[in-house]
């Protein structure tokens, strides 16, 4: 109360008044207390009246600042709950935490915070709004389309935006923040304002490389190599076939260079270097190898050596390029033996697992594990005695897995179980092959299609005798 200070009976008494009369019955309260006079009565009991509403407006507001925090621990604490949440660790490996998209709780707690709580309204329009930046990301996050924002706050959203990234370039954090707000906002929506266009045309470098497993990466390597394959190819050097040069071969990572002799060879590894130097790429000297294509049966002994990064380059009589074996004098008997020791180590794991099966279940397993010989339709010169010990092979592994003894036949075995042999396989995987090279547009296949050494070439001859029965009579 204002004014003097009242003395303690006094007020006891005015509450034991208020208590009998009420606050509103003005003239029976002046006559219980005359000592306090009607003006001074009236005074105090408008006082009273108003610490009793400040004191409900403050319970009220308490209850409800109880019931925000108490909504927003329980958001915090769902959020917590799934981030921290990780899969069963597998049997032999250790279990590790696998991070979640949760985008649509923190969504939920962004648009909570935009319409709960009090933002400082912006002095102009320079100034970032708080409450459309959180309404802007909870949009984004939810994957709805986002309101317009003002310059302010799409300045504010940008500095966000880089902060994120940088935090994701720190390893561990760049495998939690990859998949939440900073990938769906760069991907998916930018606020459209002038200060955001002045952002993203400004260069900036990073240290970390594409993520494995991205969907553009295949795009990014091949825009990143695109400048490597024009200048090779203004060097006119290479393997000139029908109208087309083919100077390299590249998949992924990997390069082959064709040159006709060894001095155009350094000069299109020199090229490569001078690519490597300028965009920071060191190739591996161990991993790079020649070879010279000779003539059958006929050794071809150079005596200059290639260089690359001040390295001598190693001449090898062979070596495998995307799982195929090539040989220098261009036969396939090295290839033919590593699948056939692949095949027996697929017939002893087959046998040994799977012994105890129905007879359905083992030729699911056989067709699954022994019809994929890997780049046999490709295979055309070689000794007939390597490729017998392939056929014997695969016989084998059905007559082991099915009980059968060695001297029955394998054609019957095979037809009975309605599986095919090696040459069934073969000419099915022929006919895939020059079924694909017909139809390609692919420049190199179609040098190659449209040259007169196509219809020369051994292997076209091998497909030939695949494919169609020669009627002698």
């Amino acid at each position: 109360m204002s004014g003097t200070k009242i003395p303690d009976p006094l007020k006891w008494r005015l509450v034991e008044g208020l208590y009998q009369h009420g606050a509103r019955d003005l003239a029976a309260l002046n006559t219980a207390l005359p000592e306090w006079g009607p003006d001074k009565l009236k005074h105090h009991v408008k006082c009273f009246k108003m610490a009793t509403k400040r004191r409900a407006d403050k319970a009220q507001q308490k209850v409800g600042a109880e019931a925000f925090m108490k909504q927003w621990l329980t958001h915090t604490h769902n959020i917590h709950t799934l981030q921290t949440k990780h899969k069963p660790p597998k049997r032999g490996r250790r279990g590790r935490k696998v991070c979640q998209d949760h985008t649509y709780l923190l969504s939920k707690m962004m648009m909570y915070v935009s319409e709960a709580e009090d933002h400082p309204a912006p002095s102009s329009s320079s100034d970032p709004d708080y409450k459309e930046i959180y309404r802007y990301l909870s949009q984004v996050l939810r994957g709805q389309e986002p309101c317009a924002v003002g310059q302010g706050s799409a300045a504010k959203v940008a500095e966000m935006l880089k902060r994120v990234a940088s935090a994701a370039n720190s390893g561990r954090n760049k495998i939690m923040l990859d998949t939440h707000l900073h990938a769906r906002v760069v991907n998916n929506h930018i606020p459209e304002t002038g200060t955001l266009e002045q952002e993203s045309q400004e260069a900036a470098s990073t240290a970390n490389g594409i993520r494995q497993g991205g969907i553009l990466s295949p795009y990014l390597y091949n825009v990143y190599t695109d400048d490597l394959s024009a200048n090779l190819r203004d060097t006119g050097i290479g393997c000139h076939i029908h109208d087309g040069c083919i100077h390299s071969l590249s998949y992924a990572d990997d390069r082959v260079l064709l040159a006709p002799t060894a001095d155009a060879l350094q000069d299109l590894i020199n090229v490569c270097q001078v690519s490597a130097a300028k965009h920071d790429i060191v190739y591996n000297t161990t991993k790079t190898e020649c070879m010279a294509v000779s003539p059958p049966r006929a050794q071809v002994n150079y005596l200059k050596t290639a260089w690359l990064g001040g390295s001598a380059l190693t001449f090898v009589d062979r070596f495998a390029y995307l799982g195929h074996v090539i040989s220098h004098d261009m036969t396939d008997d090295d290839d033919i033996i590593k699948q056939t020791t692949k095949l027996l180590v697929v017939g002893n794991t087959l046998k040994r697992k799977f012994s105890y099966c129905s007879r359905e279940v083992k030729m699911e397993l056989f067709r699954t594990h022994c019809y994929s010989i890997y780049c046999n339709s490709l295979w055309s010169r070689y000794k007939v005695a390597t490729m017998n010990r392939l056929k014997v092979c695969h016989n084998d592994i059905l007559k082991r897995l099915l009980g059968l003894p060695r001297w029955c036949s394998s054609s019957l075995a095979f037809a009975r179980n309605g599986v095919n042999n090696l040459d069934v396989i073969r000419r099915h995987s022929v006919f895939s092959l020059r079924s694909r090279v017909e139809l390609s547009t692919n420049s190199i296949i179609t040098s190659v299609r449209q040259s007169s050494a196509y219809v020369c070439l051994p292997i076209q001859q091998r497909w030939l005798g695949l494919l169609f029965v020669q009627n002698v009579g």
